[in-house]
């Protein structure tokens, strides 16, 4: 029987990732402002009915890649800090690691999606809603991380676990990315961002 040359007909499921793709490259170049739906019919290759078919709005499209983005960011996160607890890894390689992922968010296909996706939720209550509950997400389970590093003596314990969660969310997640896009030849990769952190944090010895 001969080998059929026919491509199969695209899924329901297969159409909407189409779409979804199609947005993701679209947003990464123009912006959610300037992105029109004519654009991602455009670069998806459907049509106008189909996309309404999987989508009410834009701003639908928005809210459904910011929050799929942001649950496998999560689920990375989750995975770093799991095998950090597991191997109990020096807190070095924890935020080398860390900052090993966002720079692949930083310069992989989405680039920048981050930053865009921070300014739409200034005046979307719904994508700062998204936001918010999985960077609490990543936040919570970093608390688990220097908890548990505390009881080891890893971590001064006399600080706040809750307080130093959110000082590492923030310069591992957002700082980490903020340098890189924006301080140019200045900024610097995951291991040398990581062990300028430590050297920073380190007490120094007086004579």
């Amino acid at each position: 029987m001969p080998l059929s040359t026919q491509i199969p007909p695209l899924t329901v499921n297969d159409l909407r990732g189409r779409i979804l793709m199609a947005s993701r490259q679209c947003f990464s170049k123009r912006g959610f402002d300037l992105t029109t739906l004519g654009d991602i019919q455009q670069a998806a290759g459907v049509s106008r009915g189909a996309i309404y078919h999987h989508f009410k709005s834009k701003e639908e499209i928005i809210q459904v890649i910011t929050s799929e983005n942001l649950g496998r960011m999560g689920d990375k996160v989750a995975e770093i800090l799991e095998v950090a607890r597991s191997e109990h890894l020096p807190v070095a390689k924890v935020l080398e690691h860390l900052c090993d992922f966002v720079e692949q968010i930083v310069f992989g296909p989405g680039q920048a999606m981050g930053i865009r996706v921070w300014a739409a939720s200034t005046v979307d209550e719904g994508i700062r809603s998204t936001m918010v509950a999985a960077f609490e997400r990543i936040r919570a389970l970093m608390v688990e991380l220097i908890a548990d590093y505390q009881k080891k003596g890893e971590i001064d314990d006399t600080v706040d676990a809750q307080e130093l969660a959110s000082v590492l969310f923030s310069v591992t997640i957002p700082g980490f990315q903020v340098q890189r896009i924006f301080l140019d030849e200045r900024s610097i990769a995951p291991k040398a961002y990581a062990l300028a952190l430590i050297a920073l944090l380190r007490p120094q010895n007086k004579a």
